[in-house]
Parts: structure tokens; sequence; C-alpha cells
């Protein structure tokens, strides 16, 4: 079966639509290794490197085209290959190809299924392109049943359409070792004192920040919790908004912006903390949370978004509300004295011995797996 699958970049980025769509396709080629694929790669300048690559896969890339020309030529390329190569499925691998691969796919005949994750997606209105491409999709994966609520209200996407398919992590990478001395010293951070940890990008035009509300919760935190000290791991353009801000709560010396932090530092970020903080109302699913729990840390999300599904409705971590300060404030608070009443939390090994049940590559594989048996039933 000859497939067609349409992808943002997969070498260019390590943002959490490249990971899953990286980790998509890898558990297809595995599991379907018999199957023709095509990539066609917008913004990357080579395709080889995915993990199990089949034989019969082959791809193009776009990103040596500069300037708005690329988008069209992409578009039009995708559309070209679909009406003659006439593949059987078109993944749209993020939901604003969905225009163009409706047209792809109607020209073909192919089949379209799109994975969706949260804030591409969310608040659609009813009569765009992308909701009229959501609707018309024959499978739309979701990787929450948050995402999944809401492109159901709000685009009138049918739930009968929608599979789960949640995210994973590297598994690899993020896994419980003794924390090195590296990154407390570099931010002056007295080894036996409590260390909040975020990562997250400092984005200005985002309307809710879980960093905000973690920094007016902070006060109350450290009257309760001497010596606390809180890293932000995360660029972007609201880090001088952010600095002031640390600077007028009189917060300086207990907050420390890391700026960006290459791939290969970020487990000893996670490792040297004592809890993941991210109380907030954007994330679709959250692979941070996974990624902190693989190094065997306790997570606390927002209970307002994708946070729900990662950490299992608090059966994997802690949530509270991103808008209430004074409950984000008591719940780290309890936490950090010992009174969660959740104590799976306090027990490293168990703690990602349970995540790794739900959320493990093995665990991601074996529901691609279940969800290529459905399709390949139901394809005509």
């Amino acid at each position: 079966m000859l497939v067609h699958a349409w992808v943002p970049e997969l070498f260019r980025g390590t943002g959490g639509i490249q990971t899953y769509t990286r980790f998509l396709l890898e558990s297809m080629f595995v599991t379907r290794p018999d199957w023709s694929w095509r990539l066609f790669l917008k913004n990357d300048t080579c395709w080889k490197g995915l993990e199990n690559s089949p034989a019969n896969l082959k791809g193009k890339t776009f990103g040596h085209i500069s300037g708005p020309a690329r988008t069209g030529i992409y578009a039009a390329s995708g559309i070209a290959a679909a009406m003659r190569q006439r593949p059987r499925l078109i993944i749209a691998c993020h939901a604003n190809f969905l225009p163009a691969v409706r047209w792809a796919g109607r020209m073909s005949g192919a089949k379209i299924v799109v994975p969706v994750h949260g804030v591409e997606v969310w608040g659609l209105k009813f009569h765009s392109a992308m909701a009229r491409g959501l609707r018309e999709a024959w499978r739309v994966l979701s990787v929450s049943e948050y995402t999944t609520g809401r492109i159901v209200d709000e685009a009138g996407v049918k739930r009968e359409q929608v599979c789960a398919l949640p995210n994973t992590f590297d598994e690899k990478r993020f896994v419980i070792e003794k924390a090195g001395r590296e990154v407390r010293e570099r931010f002056g951070i007295p080894a036996n004192a409590k260390l909040l940890l975020t990562v997250n990008r400092l984005c200005a035009s985002e309307p809710h920040r879980a960093y905000d509300v973690v920094l007016e919760a902070l006060p109350q935190v450290i009257e309760e919790i001497d010596g606390l000290h809180w890293i932000v791991a995360g660029a972007g353009d609201d880090r001088a908004r952010f600095e002031a801000e640390i600077r007028k709560r009189r917060l300086a010396g207990r907050v420390h912006l890391a700026g960006f932090v290459p791939d290969s530092e970020l487990p000893d970020f996670y490792r040297t903390s004592d809890l993941f903080v991210m109380p907030g109302k954007l994330e679709g699913f959250g692979i941070v949370y996974l990624e902190a729990m693989g190094c065997g840390k306790p997570a606390l999300g927002g209970c307002a978004d994708g946070a729900r599904d990662a950490l299992r409705n608090g059966e994997l971590g802690l949530l509270a509300s991103p808008d209430d300060p004074a409950e984000v404030a008591d719940t780290i608070v309890r936490h950090l004295q010992g009174e969660s009443v959740n104590r799976l939390l306090y027990d490293a090994e168990a703690l990602r011995a349970e995540m790794m049940k739900h959320y493990s590559r093995d665990a991601f594989r074996d529901r691609v797996d279940q969800l290529l048996n459905s399709l390949e039933e139901e394809l005509p």
C-alpha cells in the first residue's frame, strides 16, 4: 500500500509536534515495513535519518526554497504527486496542511488521516478551511481527551472519526540517574535547597503563561519552604517582561532563567529538581510531564488542559487550577512537605514504572499497530 505523509519538519526542531511526528512515523515503519512510503518535508533539507526506515521509503524536501513561495510550491507538489501516484492514505502530520490535503485526497481518492495536538486546532471557526478539513478527514488522531472534546465541540468533528493516540517520549534519554552538581552550581543553588523546574517557551503572544502563574504563587511557597529556588528553562520574546516581573516581586535571587537548554542537558535539569511545575491552559498533552516522570520526578500540571491526560487525572501527578495561584502554591507546598496523598509521587522508580505502562515507546507502537489494523479493515 502506498502512503503519502505531509510533514512540517523532522530534523530542524525539537518541539512537541516534531517529536510526536517522528515517533509516529517510526512506529508505522516498524509495524508496516511492507508499505510504500513517500515523505514530503516542508522545512527540512534532508529526509534520511529516521529509525527503522523501510527500503521502500522515499522523500522530497523543500527547505531549500526560501520565502513564502515554499508553501505554495510544497502544496502544489504534494497535490500533483497524489494525482500521479494515487496513494491509499495521506497522513497530514500538521492540521495546517488540511486545506491543501483535502484537494489532494479528493483528486486522488486517498483517505486522509490527521494527528491533532492542541492550540493548532483549538478555537477553530466552524466554517474555516481547517475545520472543514477536520470534518472531512477519514480519521483524526488526537493526543488527548481534552483536545478531542474541543474539536468535537468547536469544529464539528464526529467522535467516531477520532482515534486516541497519546504522546510518548524519548525513554532512552530521560532516565533515572543521580543528578550532577553542574546545574545547581551554575545558578548558585545550594545542594540541599528545594528546587522547582519549569520547561516552557517564553512567548509574549500567548494568552496564558504557566510561568506567570507560578511566579504569582511563589511568594506564598517561599513563606513555607525556606530557601526554595525555581529554574525556568526556555527562550523567547517574553524574557524581558518576565525578568521585570521577577525584579518587581524581589525574587531575582530565587528565580533563575536558564534560557534555551540543549537537548543533551535537559535530563539533568529534571534530575536536579524536586518538582516539575507547569500549571497552564495551553497544553494539548505535554511531553514535558512525561520527560520529568521519566527522570523519576513528579509533575504538577493544570486541570484546564491536556495535562489532565498526561497525568491521568492525578494518578501520575499533581493538578491545580491555573486560574488560582493560591491553589498552585498550596499544592506545591503540600508536596514538598511530604503531605501529598498520592504516595507514588515520592517513589521515583515506581512513578517511572507506572508512567511507562501508559506512555512508553512500546505502548505507543502497540497503539499505532492497533490503529493501523482497524484502518486496514475499513479501507475500501
